[in-house]
């Protein structure tokens, strides 16, 4: 028999510490989205880095959701752990 994980012992099915931010939540990072769909709509690159869980992903998945409808507009992920590449837009 398999020991239960912690939060099973507290009558959760799901670890309720698991965070999966939704992008349409964010808050606090108003001007910096600002300021990221100035440089993207005026053709710029951007790059977002930093250190885990600081909101990069939700940001990125905000910025696809807001400008899906923009044209000529590519989308990359890339994780620089293992280098993967991954076109999230179309």
């Amino acid at each position: 028999m398999t020991e239960r994980a912690w939060f099973e012992k507290f009558g959760y099915a799901v670890d309720p510490l698991t965070i999966k931010p939704s992008p349409d939540t964010i808050v606090g990072k108003d001007e910096l989205l600002k300021e990221l769909y100035q440089n993207i709509l005026s053709g710029h690159n951007v790059q977002l880095s930093g250190e885990p869980g600081l909101g990069k992903t939700t940001i990125l998945l905000r910025l696809k959701k807001d400008l899906s409808k923009a044209e000529n507009l590519q989308v990359f992920y890339i994780n620089v752990l293992d280098l993967s590449l991954i076109h999230i837009s179309e």
